[in-house]
């Protein structure tokens, strides 16, 4: 939808209405009787005593696994490098990182020299981050390290006693939380007048597949929330938390063939991929049009052309596809 076209904030009384019927439906599916902020605190010490010690070690060394699992590794940077290359960023920029868990993205945002403070309800979780940060002995090439990180229950309660900030970050952390448009509302009131929210998770996958049955598995195991949202029940809930200009981004990433089959295929993954809710908000037209530019219908010449030249593209795509098949 074209972010400048979205209809203005409804009347309080609609809003808690339209956010009761929300929670009411994400969380329809979820396990009866777990306690979710328990499971969440919990979940690294569960972990380890179902699955191994490993588990505390990875924790402390994430995103990097190698051998068979190396795209593991590959899919975590590439999200954590394609945010920096999309946000308007200076080298005094304000991130906070929301669930941050063992603190990844804290510490490569803060080796970066950015000022970032993590927040995470797991004590287990926070003692990583700050033993992972402890444990480089190379902060920032120009001063030390200005990364804090923090217990804190955004869902419950805005951040207080900390500067604004520039940028918060849900990395695949939203779909962890009970109430999410709470969690995003508090994360609003953290936030500068222009800062922006970033939100990286995937998409929720039909009842009955593979995936979703893990994440029901998950949920029973270990207490914890495993439900990503559909596009529709994000973008409700970023309405509802006052983020009503967004762009959507697909991840392609890797290289590529200089062939037309591989533009082409490269272009409908764009168009048309699934499985993807990585979003940048802003939560003012000014702030929107300052980092995006203004939208602009297709209109016209211009747009029938990019009409066609979709059509023409899908078919070849569909012929090359037939024709590449064994």
């Amino acid at each position: 939808m074209d972010a400048s076209r979205r209809p203005a904030s409804p009347a309080m009384p609609a809003v808690a209405e339209r956010k009761a019927r929300l929670l009411e439906r994400i969380n329809a599916r979820l396990p009866a009787g777990i306690d979710w902020k328990e499971g969440a605190a919990t979940y690294l010490g569960n972990l380890i005593k179902d699955r191994g010690s490993h588990n505390e070690r990875y924790h402390l060394i994430k995103p990097f696994i190698g051998g068979a699992l190396v795209r593991s590794y590959t899919s975590e940077m590439y999200r954590f490098l394609n945010m920096l290359e999309r946000l308007p960023l200076h080298e005094r920029s304000r991130f906070l990182d929301v669930g941050c868990g063992p603190g990844w993205v804290t510490h490569y945002l803060a080796k970066l020299g950015f000022t970032v403070t993590g927040i995470d309800i797991s004590d287990e979780l926070l003692d990583i981050a700050r033993r992972r940060l402890a444990g480089d002995a190379y902060p920032p090439y120009d001063g030390p390290w200005t990364a804090t990180f923090l217990h804190h229950d955004i869902e419950a309660a805005p951040l207080a006693g900390e500067p604004p900030f520039d940028v918060a970050v849900f990395e695949s952390v939203l779909h962890h939380f009970y109430d999410p448009v709470s969690a995003l509302e508090n994360v609003a009131a953290s936030l500068a007048p222009d800062g922006l929210l970033v939100v990286i998770e995937v998409q929720a996958p039909a009842p009955g597949t593979p995936f979703d049955n893990e994440n029901q598995r998950l949920m029973r195991d270990y207490g914890t929330i495993e439900r990503p949202y559909t596009r529709e029940e994000l973008d409700e809930m970023l309405d509802l938390a006052g983020f009503p200009f967004r762009k959507y981004y697909f991840p392609v990433n890797g290289w590529f063939e200089q062939t037309n089959a591989e533009a082409v295929e490269i272009f409908h993954q764009v168009r048309g991929g699934p499985g993807y809710n990585f979003c940048i908000a802003a939560r003012n037209r000014e702030r929107y049009e300052a980092v995006f530019g203004r939208e602009r219908a297709e209109a016209g010449l211009r747009g029938i052309a990019r009409k066609v030249s979709y059509a023409i593209g899908r078919r070849f795509l569909n012929l090359y596809r037939r024709l590449a098949a064994p």
